[in-house]
C-alpha cells in the first residue's frame, strides 16, 4: 500500500505541473488576444490577474502536498483526504482551483485502479 501511496503523490505532482502549464498557455493566449485587440485591456487585466493568482496558489498547494510523507498514511483514501485538507485550508481560494485538483485526483485514482 505504501508504494501505491507514493505513486499517487508522484503522479499528482505531475498533474499539478500540467495544470500550471495549462494556465501559462491560457495567459499567453489571453495576452495574444489583447495584442490583437480581440479583448479589452480591462478583460485582459482581470483575466491575467486571476490566472496568475490561480497559478501561484497551485504552486503553493503543490509544495505543501510534496511535503507530505507517504509513510504517514495507511490507505490511499487517507492520502487523498490529506490533499483535500490542504486545499480546504487555503483561504480566499478561487473556486476553480479545488475543482482542478479534485478532477486531477480523480484522474490519478482511476489510472491507479486500472493499473493495479
Amino acid at each position: 500500500m505504501k508504494e501505491k501511496i507514493r505513486k499517487f503523490f508522484a503522479i499528482l505532482s505531475i498533474e499539478f505541473d500540467d495544470i500550471r502549464d495549462g494556465l501559462v498557455m491560457l495567459l499567453d493566449s489571453s495576452e495574444e488576444r489583447f495584442r490583437k485587440h480581440e479583448i479589452t485591456g480591462y478583460v485582459w487585466t482581470e483575466n491575467s490577474a486571476l490566472m496568475k493568482r490561480e497559478e501561484k496558489l497551485l504552486e503553493i498547494i503543490q509544495k505543501r502536498v510534496e511535503q507530505l510523507n507517504p509513510d504517514d498514511y495507511e490507505t490511499l483514501e487517507e492520502a487523498v483526504e490529506a490533499v483535500r485538507k490542504i486545499v480546504r485550508g487555503m483561504s480566499g481560494i478561487p473556486q476553480a482551483v479545488p475543482e482542478f485538483i479534485e478532477k486531477r485526483m480523480s484522474k490519478v485514482l482511476r489510472y491507479m485502479n486500472n493499473e493495479m
